[in-house]
């Protein structure tokens, strides 16, 4: 945890966890820099073990010379990232933002503005478009174990949908100021003295619901978040997770999924929805094979003696 200095030399600290997205890495920097101007920042940015990092990182501190950089030889995740972040955070604030992005102008001092006159606020967030310009759903209400076995299974596209409409917001359009539940981890703009209340990301989740826990460390604070539609900021989307193997974000993805769940619900709760989830999953995966024309087409192999190569 960083020492408790009250005297903040800067306005804002920008935490940066890369892995292997080097290439978004560098535009994201340009971007905080050119367009953000009356606000004076700190940027840390955390290597977590990329591929060739010292090569990439040199260049990084030959263009930005005032960039702050700490080169982990094994991966920290998302959350340990942040946290050798927030241990090295001189800013009154401190933004959790993701390499992929584009800051554009003026958000950085719109949010910086919001905070400063809403101190019941622990955190903010603001509009994400994508490539294409369109605006990204992002921000839910907190989910419960029913939800998340809607959104992980085939029954959220029945008559329980109308729940996962209340959990989406899915009647915002996300252009209009709101206090939300969940703020998007990919860019969070927060309180550092808060985070040091509680220590920042629990480390126990590695990448995902870590958002999740870190605003409800807040609201359990008394802190509201929001959500603000006059700062905007361009996300292409889950450049580091694709940089993995499939199967290890699989496993990371539900080994987080069961730590939230136990930590604000119970353990028996958790395994409870984690079984639900597999056997929704795996039955979903039997329809599939059994889907009509799979059938037909195996029905007229048979009946041709032509081999079966969907039966493996």
């Amino acid at each position: 945890m960083r020492s408790m200095d009250k005297n903040f030399p800067y306005d804002l600290t920008i935490s940066i966890v890369n892995y292997n997205t080097f290439s978004f890495l560098e535009n994201c920097l340009e971007s905080i820099y050119a367009n953000t101007r009356s606000l004076t920042l700190q940027v840390i940015v955390i290597d977590n073990a990329s591929r060739e990092a010292e090569i990439h990182l040199h260049t990084l501190r030959a263009c930005f010379p005032g960039l702050q950089i700490i080169a982990n030889h094994v991966n920290r995740y998302f959350t340990g990232g942040h946290n050798q972040s927030l241990a090295k955070c001189r800013g009154k604030y401190f933004l959790i933002l993701n390499p992929d992005t584009v800051v554009l102008p003026r958000t950085l001092e719109t949010l910086f503005g919001y905070m400063e006159q809403h101190t019941d606020v622990g955190a903010v967030t603001c509009k994400e478009l994508n490539e294409r310009g369109e605006t990204v759903v992002t921000c839910t209400r907190f989910p419960t174990p029913f939800i998340n076995i809607l959104e992980w299974t085939r029954l959220r596209d029945g008559f329980l949908h109308t729940f996962m409409d209340g959990y989406l917001m899915a009647d915002w359009q996300r252009d209009t100021p709101r206090q939300v539940d969940v703020a998007t981890g990919c860019f969070l703009f927060t309180r550092a003295d808060i985070l040091d209340q509680f220590g920042g990301f629990d480390e126990g989740i590695r990448l995902y619901f870590s958002e999740h826990d870190l605003c409800m460390q807040l609201a359990r604070l008394g802190y509201r978040i929001f959500f603000l539609p006059d700062g905007t900021y361009l996300h292409h989307g889950q450049k580091s997770s694709v940089q993995e193997n499939p199967g290890t974000i699989r496993q990371i993805l539900f080994e987080d999924m069961r730590y939230y769940f136990a930590k604000y619900f119970s353990p028996g709760k958790a395994a409870w929805m984690m079984r639900a989830i597999y056997a929704g999953r795996s039955i979903e995966r039997t329809i599939k094979k059994l889907s009509p024309m799979r059938v037909i087409g195996y029905t007229k192999r048979r009946m041709t003696g032509a081999p079966d190569s969907s039966v493996q």
